[in-house]
């Protein structure tokens, strides 16, 4: 059936592109909320020196550890969808 202007063809393909976006959201995310973490611990613990309000303040070290191991959640959730995707 097609609606008026529509091809059912057309509005298929869009939602399978739409699908594989959303499969490459959550990695995506979990990969750059792990490097944000890191360098977040990595300034808490005062390894990097390049902010004066984080550096050295042991806060952000912990604060950058949660954010790091939300982020490797994501990221290696996301990876065994997509592996289970493909099967």
């Amino acid at each position: 059936m097609t609606r008026l202007g529509h091809d059912a063809s057309q509005e298929t393909h869009a939602d399978f592109g739409e699908q594989q976006m959303k499969k490459w959201v959550r990695p995506l995310i979990g990969a750059f909320l792990l490097f944000v973490g890191v360098v977040w611990s990595l300034q808490g613990s005062g390894v990097v020196d390049n902010s004066e309000v984080m550096s050295g303040e042991s806060q952000w070290l912990f604060i950058g550890l949660i954010v790091a191991i939300v982020g490797v959640t994501l990221l290696v959730g996301g990876i065994r969808k997509l592996r289970a995707d493909r099967r």
